[in-house]
Protein backbone atom coordinates (compact mmCIF):
# COMPACT_ATOMS: atom_id res chain seq x y z
CA UNK A 1 0.00 0.00 0.00
CA UNK A 2 1.21 3.12 -0.96
CA UNK A 3 -0.46 6.80 0.28
CA UNK A 4 0.45 10.03 1.69
CA UNK A 5 0.84 11.30 5.40
CA UNK A 6 -1.57 14.60 5.91
CA UNK A 7 -2.07 17.44 8.38
CA UNK A 8 0.84 16.05 10.54
CA UNK A 9 1.27 17.77 13.80
CA UNK A 10 3.47 14.82 15.95
CA UNK A 11 4.30 11.05 15.56
CA UNK A 12 0.84 10.70 17.47
CA UNK A 13 -1.21 13.43 15.57
CA UNK A 14 -2.05 13.01 11.81
CA UNK A 15 -4.28 11.64 8.81
CA UNK A 16 -3.03 9.02 6.53
CA UNK A 17 -4.51 7.54 3.23
CA UNK A 18 -3.26 4.39 1.74
CA UNK A 19 -4.56 2.96 -1.35
CA UNK A 20 -3.81 -1.23 -1.40
CA UNK A 21 -4.07 -3.96 -3.84
CA UNK A 22 -3.41 -6.91 -1.41
CA UNK A 23 -4.20 -10.70 -1.58
CA UNK A 24 -6.07 -12.53 0.63
CA UNK A 25 -6.67 -11.50 4.35
CA UNK A 26 -3.48 -12.26 5.82
CA UNK A 27 -3.08 -11.00 9.44
CA UNK A 28 -2.09 -7.18 9.37
CA UNK A 29 -2.77 -6.73 5.49
CA UNK A 30 -4.27 -3.22 4.83
CA UNK A 31 -7.69 -4.19 3.15
CA UNK A 32 -7.95 -3.99 -0.61
CA UNK A 33 -9.09 -0.09 -2.07
CA UNK A 34 -8.89 2.88 -0.25
CA UNK A 35 -8.05 3.56 3.31
CA UNK A 36 -8.07 7.01 5.25
CA UNK A 37 -7.53 7.21 8.66
CA UNK A 38 -5.96 9.48 11.46
CA UNK A 39 -4.21 9.51 14.27
CA UNK A 40 -5.20 11.73 17.75
CA UNK A 41 -2.97 11.37 21.15
CA UNK A 42 -1.46 7.91 19.76
CA UNK A 43 -4.90 6.40 19.20
CA UNK A 44 -6.43 5.31 15.12
CA UNK A 45 -9.62 6.02 14.07
CA UNK A 46 -10.51 4.99 10.54
CA UNK A 47 -12.58 7.56 8.48
CA UNK A 48 -13.33 4.65 5.78
CA UNK A 49 -11.63 1.79 4.92
CA UNK A 50 -11.28 -0.62 2.46
CA UNK A 51 -13.71 1.19 -0.08
CA UNK A 52 -13.23 -0.63 -3.47
CA UNK A 53 -14.64 2.79 -5.77
CA UNK A 54 -10.69 2.19 -6.58
CA UNK A 55 -8.05 -0.25 -6.34
CA UNK A 56 -4.55 0.47 -7.73
CA UNK A 57 -3.34 -1.29 -10.27
CA UNK A 58 0.18 -2.73 -9.63
CA UNK A 59 2.92 -1.00 -11.19
CA UNK A 60 0.70 1.89 -13.25
CA UNK A 61 0.96 5.47 -12.16
CA UNK A 62 -1.78 7.12 -10.38
CA UNK A 63 -2.41 10.91 -9.42
CA UNK A 64 -4.00 11.16 -5.74
CA UNK A 65 -5.26 14.91 -4.82
CA UNK A 66 -6.68 16.26 -1.54
CA UNK A 67 -7.56 19.37 -0.68
CA UNK A 68 -8.83 20.54 2.99
CA UNK A 69 -11.33 23.35 3.73
CA UNK A 70 -11.60 23.59 7.37
CA UNK A 71 -12.83 20.20 8.80
CA UNK A 72 -14.15 19.38 5.01
CA UNK A 73 -12.30 17.35 3.02
CA UNK A 74 -11.75 15.93 -0.71
CA UNK A 75 -9.77 13.88 -2.37
CA UNK A 76 -8.95 12.06 -6.12
CA UNK A 77 -7.65 9.45 -7.52
CA UNK A 78 -6.70 8.60 -11.13
CA UNK A 79 -5.13 5.83 -12.57
CA UNK A 80 -2.82 6.12 -15.67
CA UNK A 81 -5.71 5.86 -17.95
CA UNK A 82 -8.54 5.07 -15.51
CA UNK A 83 -11.28 7.04 -14.38
CA UNK A 84 -11.38 9.56 -12.14
CA UNK A 85 -12.82 8.56 -8.30
CA UNK A 86 -13.79 11.38 -6.39
CA UNK A 87 -14.27 11.65 -2.02
CA UNK A 88 -15.67 13.75 0.00
CA UNK A 89 -16.02 13.92 4.14
CA UNK A 90 -15.75 15.70 7.29
CA UNK A 91 -13.67 14.87 9.68
CA UNK A 92 -14.01 16.70 13.47
CA UNK A 93 -11.24 15.71 14.93
CA UNK A 94 -9.16 17.57 12.06
CA UNK A 95 -6.52 20.02 13.42
CA UNK A 96 -6.73 23.54 13.54
CA UNK A 97 -3.60 24.34 11.55
CA UNK A 98 -2.81 22.17 8.22
CA UNK A 99 0.22 20.77 9.21
CA UNK A 100 2.91 18.94 7.17
CA UNK A 101 2.32 16.51 4.32
CA UNK A 102 4.17 13.39 3.04
CA UNK A 103 4.56 10.21 1.48
CA UNK A 104 4.47 6.81 3.14
CA UNK A 105 4.17 3.25 1.94
CA UNK A 106 2.70 0.45 4.29
CA UNK A 107 4.91 -3.46 3.20
CA UNK A 108 5.54 -2.02 0.33
CA UNK A 109 9.31 -1.43 -0.22
CA UNK A 110 9.03 -1.43 -4.13
CA UNK A 111 6.81 1.35 -4.30
CA UNK A 112 8.24 4.51 -6.14
CA UNK A 113 6.97 8.02 -6.08
CA UNK A 114 7.54 10.86 -8.98
CA UNK A 115 6.38 13.63 -7.34
CA UNK A 116 4.50 15.37 -4.74
CA UNK A 117 2.92 18.96 -4.58
CA UNK A 118 1.81 20.86 -1.87
CA UNK A 119 -0.31 23.79 -2.39
CA UNK A 120 -1.18 26.16 0.76
CA UNK A 121 -3.40 29.46 0.78
CA UNK A 122 -3.47 31.43 3.78
CA UNK A 123 -7.17 32.47 4.65
CA UNK A 124 -7.54 35.98 3.97
CA UNK A 125 -8.86 38.10 7.13
CA UNK A 126 -12.12 39.78 5.25
CA UNK A 127 -15.07 39.95 7.22
CA UNK A 128 -18.08 39.43 5.72
CA UNK A 129 -16.23 38.27 2.16
CA UNK A 130 -16.31 35.23 1.11
CA UNK A 131 -16.42 33.21 -2.26
CA UNK A 132 -19.58 30.98 -1.62
CA UNK A 133 -18.86 28.78 -5.26
CA UNK A 134 -16.72 28.75 -8.45
CA UNK A 135 -18.11 27.44 -11.72
CA UNK A 136 -16.22 27.00 -14.77
CA UNK A 137 -18.59 27.55 -18.22
CA UNK A 138 -16.37 26.74 -21.20
CA UNK A 139 -13.50 29.60 -21.09
CA UNK A 140 -15.16 31.47 -18.20
CA UNK A 141 -14.90 31.66 -14.59
CA UNK A 142 -18.25 32.60 -12.31
CA UNK A 143 -16.95 33.36 -8.80
CA UNK A 144 -19.80 33.65 -6.43
CA UNK A 145 -19.37 36.07 -3.41
CA UNK A 146 -20.91 36.39 -0.49
CA UNK A 147 -20.49 40.50 0.42
CA UNK A 148 -22.97 41.37 2.96
CA UNK A 149 -21.81 44.73 3.44
CA UNK A 150 -21.74 45.67 -0.40
CA UNK A 151 -18.38 47.20 0.07
CA UNK A 152 -16.87 47.06 -3.34
CA UNK A 153 -14.37 44.34 -3.88
CA UNK A 154 -10.72 43.07 -5.79
CA UNK A 155 -10.96 39.75 -7.46
CA UNK A 156 -7.14 38.74 -8.44
CA UNK A 157 -5.56 35.93 -10.39
CA UNK A 158 -1.95 34.31 -9.58
CA UNK A 159 -0.29 30.56 -11.49
CA UNK A 160 1.68 30.24 -9.05
CA UNK A 161 0.08 31.42 -5.43
CA UNK A 162 3.42 33.73 -5.08
CA UNK A 163 2.00 36.71 -7.47
CA UNK A 164 -1.20 38.23 -7.26
CA UNK A 165 -2.37 40.55 -10.27
CA UNK A 166 -5.92 42.58 -9.94
CA UNK A 167 -8.18 41.66 -12.86
CA UNK A 168 -11.34 43.69 -11.56
CA UNK A 169 -11.37 46.42 -8.88
CA UNK A 170 -14.63 48.22 -7.73
CA UNK A 171 -16.54 44.84 -7.80
CA UNK A 172 -19.94 44.55 -6.25
CA UNK A 173 -22.09 42.02 -7.75
CA UNK A 174 -22.92 38.59 -6.17
CA UNK A 175 -21.40 36.96 -9.59
CA UNK A 176 -18.37 37.75 -10.92
CA UNK A 177 -17.66 36.39 -14.37
CA UNK A 178 -14.12 36.73 -16.01
CA UNK A 179 -12.19 34.89 -19.07
CA UNK A 180 -9.80 32.26 -18.22
CA UNK A 181 -6.12 32.75 -19.49
CA UNK A 182 -6.13 30.86 -22.74
CA UNK A 183 -3.07 27.81 -22.64
CA UNK A 184 -2.81 27.71 -19.09
CA UNK A 185 -3.53 24.47 -17.03
CA UNK A 186 -3.84 26.01 -13.21
CA UNK A 187 -4.48 29.26 -12.49
CA UNK A 188 -5.90 30.59 -8.52
CA UNK A 189 -8.51 32.89 -8.28
CA UNK A 190 -9.55 35.20 -4.66
CA UNK A 191 -11.22 38.39 -3.65
CA UNK A 192 -10.11 41.36 -1.30
CA UNK A 193 -11.04 44.47 -0.28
Amino acid sequence: AAGLVFDYQDADNYGRVLLANTTGDAAGNIPNGVVVSRKVNGVWTDLFIGDVSHVPTLARPASLSLSRSGTGYVMTVRDEGGDLVRWEWSDATAPSGAGRHGLTTWLAPHTHFQFLEVYAAEALAEEGLAITGIERVGEMINIAVDNPSGQPYRVQRSFDLADWEDVATGQTLAVWAGDIPAGEDRVFWRIVR
